[in-house]
């Protein structure tokens, strides 16, 4: 879908608490491995996503989109608020994330 989508501007991604999520993610370098063309994020503006568990996969996809995205300007992440232990370290590992914007803010919401 994001392949077939170079004009997007806006993403929104929410996750669901309810789901089981599987811990052990053995392909955390799927997004290096050049899956999605360089300028698939080129027009990206804004970023929403919710119900983050902190998850290593959701870290890498999230470094990914902060690292490819030029025009980036908005990554608001509401976490899960049943990971809220793990919620401080994802945003100290974003924190330091290479940014492909130098304008990209990420605002970390804790309801």
């Amino acid at each position: 879908m994001i392949t077939s989508s170079p004009n997007l501007k806006e993403l929104q991604i929410s996750g669901s608490s309810n789901i089981p999520v599987v811990v052990d993610a053995p392909d955390l370098d799927f997004w290096d491995k050049g899956c999605l063309s360089d300028s698939a994020f080129n027009k990206l503006k804004i970023v929403k996503l919710s119900e983050m568990g902190s998850w290593s996969h959701e870290i890498e996809f999230i470094k990914y989109l902060l690292g490819r995205s030029p025009m980036l300007e908005t990554l608001s992440i509401i976490p899960c608020v049943f990971e809220m232990e793990n919620n401080l370290k994802m945003l100290i590992k974003l924190v330091k994330c290479r940014r492909a914007s130098s304008r990209a803010e990420v605002i970390f919401i804790h309801e």
